[in-house]
């Protein structure tokens, strides 16, 4: 057994030797580094060449490979040249726009490592601008864009505006990547010859030239004042708005500025004249601030007195088998007859009955156990020798609901949080505020809800650098939580001494399990930086907007909900958008829905909307893509109405409008000309008409992002109305992404109109026309 051992003690000492040169010589050596990387080189004529230097032990070999095909290049071509002394390859004779992209390995027995790719080619510059500007005219604070597509060349040229020959100021405009210059605001002193210009190695190309004229911005009228006719001892107001948002002033057809401060009230877009007097007729003009436009309009006053409505009948709700009442009275010395117009066209008088509505001897119309076909207008209309004054109200009346009915509203979380970019060691805090919900701005009797109760549980899912992305529930009570973490008492995460690995994703969970289970959800970023990163680097969050007031319907249809708030009372409201969220109950399971998440006026249409269900709303403000704010109270429910208004599809039958002609007078005006089908029966269902229109930029017309632009010309084809259809859908088409089928229609603002009144005199088979410029 001895000599077995010393024999295996022997092998092992022969055998260690063995292996000691080969880890001697990987130990004392040095993996290689690169001292000279190669660059990109584009010489306007003879070789490529490119070099490469590096250092380490043993000493390292240098190879080249071609980046396109990660295989190294052939020595044995014949173009190629490789000296590996030097480092240095050189591609002779290389081919014209061809671009050559290559990179070194540099590599011993311990390592290597690789350059990075670059690029060589012989520099050229073609002569022929694929886009280039054309002459442009603005107004005075039109958006201009000068185009403009360098030529092809190596290496890819730069692009240089030029303004009348020399180089455009840096606060000029923005130049994009692609060549093309943006001036935001068009001033008069940007008038002038542009031109744009390529250069690179090969040289520099100048583009066509073309000139830019900016004119003075024309003042238009976006509202006239329009004739009208009073009595002695009442009001009357004409308004006049004009494009430069200057106030106007008035003047009478005789020249006379001076007005009867007691009776007359000015604002900067209306005049009222109270009390008003057989003097006050005539023609009044409004002028705008830089007296270059006007527009008139007539009074026409009569001498007996105008009715005063003390009380006038008011939009109601109601529900079923509920009472109403609509107040008309008229109130002077002169007893005037009045009667009401029903929603189906009936009429009915004072101490008529018909089913369950009567009119009372002073004029109050009364509707008892009122039901869902109630639903309509109602016109209250009294008599007088001037003429009728009418008063209109609208009754909804909704289907009154059982306690199975009534759905509880998904949680609201009311202040979400805003993404943060830290440094570390900082403190965080994450807003999630649910504790100061509020309950729908309404009277309708929902089931309770108790958001603040034992039912609620609040808890935060983090997905970070220290979880590998996964998602993970954040513990504050267990014994092995991360004491750095604590749920603050509204909802609030706060972190402190915030580390690097804490970078991530956090979503704040809020659920309600009073009734069905219900959960709402937000979730925001945290960008944690080490300690020694830019300070400019670090984005707090920013003051959240206070909720927006008086959240309200302005218009409701079978099918349709017209939304309006007031915005935040902050200076510029033009940083402001919203973001408009909605809870269907037919579809509860979806909790709140995002109908817009930067939505830019305080107001919305929404349609269609399902008939026989119920919505609630909620509008949050936001700095525009920046920070979201506070929620407003939740408004509804908001009942659809079953079925559809009878009254305006009736109206809607009886009223087409045909032969529609639009005639171009001037640069500045058109005529728009207009007949009725059937006016017989029209006639007595309209009161006017109203005209509106707005100006298309020229751009809109040749955009090539715009495949049909028929409703930006007059030219023969298809009739004004179809384009009128095209243009209208191209205006009030906007999707909802997994919204249920619901659009938003966008509020346009500032639209031009013009009323034209019915004129007992006129020929009702004759045409109507007006003018707008």
């Amino acid at each position: 057994m001895s000599n077995i051992l010393e024999t295996t003690s022997f092998l092992l000492i022969l055998l260690l030797p063995t292996c000691f040169p080969i880890r001697a010589s990987t130990g004392n050596g040095s993996p290689p580094q690169i001292l000279l990387a190669p660059e990109d080189t584009f010489p306007v004529e003879g070789n490529l060449e490119f070099s490469c230097k590096g250092t380490g032990f043993p000493e390292p070999h240098i190879s080249w490979f071609d980046a396109n095909t990660l295989k190294p290049i052939d020595e044995t071509a014949a173009n190629i040249h490789i000296n590996q002394y030097l480092g240095r390859l050189t591609i002779a004779d290389p081919e014209e726009k061809r671009i050559y992209s290559v990179y070194c390995n540099i590599s011993n027995t311990v390592s290597w490592v690789v350059s990075p790719v670059v690029h060589g080619a012989l520099a050229y510059l073609e002569h022929d601008f694929p886009r280039f500007p054309i002459d442009r005219t603005a107004e005075e604070g039109d958006i201009v864009l000068l185009e403009c597509q360098p030529p092809r060349g190596n290496p890819a040229p730069t692009i240089e505006w030029l303004l009348n020959n020399a180089q455009i100021p840096p606060d000029w405009g923005s130049i994009s990547p692609e060549g093309d210059l943006h001036i935001r605001e068009a001033k008069l002193q940007h008038t002038g010859t542009y031109a744009c210009r390529a250069k690179n190695a090969a040289g520099e190309r100048i583009s066509p030239a073309a000139i830019l004229h900016v004119k003075r911005k024309a003042v238009r009228f976006l509202q006239k004042p329009r004739d009208n006719k009073a009595t002695v001892g009442s009001s009357v107001t004409f308004h006049c708005q004009a494009s430069d948002s200057k106030p106007v002033s008035w003047r009478r057809d005789n020249g006379e500025h001076l007005f009867d401060a007691q009776r007359v009230q000015l604002s900067p877009n209306s005049m009222t004249i109270r009390n008003v007097q057989l003097s006050d007729s005539g023609k009044y003009i409004c002028v705008s601030a830089d007296g270059s436009s006007t527009a008139e309009a007539r009074l026409l006053v009569s001498a007996v007195l105008k009715p005063v409505f003390p009380q006038f009948p008011t939009d109601q709700n109601a529900t079923e088998g509920d009472s109403v009442v609509f107040l008309c009275r008229t109130s002077g010395s002169h007893k005037f007859s009045s009667y009401w117009d029903l929603p189906n066209q009936m009429s009915v008088f004072p101490n008529d009955h018909i089913g369950n509505i009567s009119v009372s001897e002073q004029g109050d119309l009364h509707i008892r156990s009122v039901r869902l076909g109630d639903s309509g207008i109602y016109q209250c209309t009294v008599d007088f020798d001037v003429g009728p004054v009418t008063r209109k109200a609208v009754l909804r009346v909704f289907p009154r609901l059982t306690p199975k009915d009534a759905l509880p509203l998904p949680p609201v979380i009311n202040l979400p949080p805003a993404n943060q970019t830290r440094l570390a060691g900082d403190t965080v805090i994450l807003d999630c505020e649910v504790g100061i919900t509020r309950e729908p701005e309404t009277g309708f009797d929902v089931m309770e809800r108790d958001f603040e109760s034992k039912q609620s549980n609040i808890f935060w899912v983090r997905g970070t650098r220290s979880t590998g992305g996964l998602q993970e529930r954040i513990e504050f009570i267990h014994r092995d939580r991360d004491p750095r973490f604590s749920l603050l008492p509204g909802g609030g995460l706060k972190i402190e001494a915030v580390m690097v690995e804490d970078t991530g994703n956090y979503t704040c969970f809020f659920q309600a399990n009073n009734g069905p289970y219900m959960q709402s959800n937000w979730t925001s970023s945290l960008l944690v930086l080490p300690p020694d990163s830019q300070p400019s680097l670090v984005t707090e969050p920013t003051d959240p907007l206070s909720p927006p007031e008086n959240l309200r319907v302005q218009n409701q249809t079978a099918n349709s909900v017209t939304l309006m708030w007031n915005p935040p009372n902050i200076h510029d409201t033009n940083q402001v958008s919203y973001w408009i969220e909605m809870f269907h109950t037919a579809e509860a399971d979806f909790g709140w829905q995002v109908l817009q998440e930067s939505w830019p006026r305080n107001a919305i249409r929404l349609e269609p909307l399902q008939p026989n269900s119920a919505y609630y709303f909620l509008i949050r403000p936001r700095w525009i893509d920046g920070r979201v704010g506070w929620a407003s109270a939740p408004l509804g429910p908001i009942q659809m109405q079953y079925g559809h208004d009878q009254q305006s599809a009736g109206v809607s039958n009886v009223i087409r409008l045909e032969r529609m002609l639009l005639q171009v007078i001037s640069s500045t005006s058109a005529r728009v000309i207009w007949s009725l089908e059937n006016p017989v029966d029209a006639i007595p269902a309209v009161t006017g008409f109203s005209v509106r229109y707005k100006e298309v930029p020229l751009t809109k017309c040749i955009s090539a992002y715009l495949h049909d632009s028929t409703f930006c010309s007059l030219r023969s084809g298809d009739s004004i109305k179809t384009r009128l259809n095209i243009y209208q859908q191209k205006l009030n088409t906007a999707s909802l992404r997994d919204t249920q089928g619901v659009s938003l229609v966008p509020h346009q603002e500032p639209e031009m109109f013009a009323d034209v009144p019915i004129d007992q005199a006129h020929d009702f088979g004759s045409s109507w026309s007006t003018t707008i410029t």
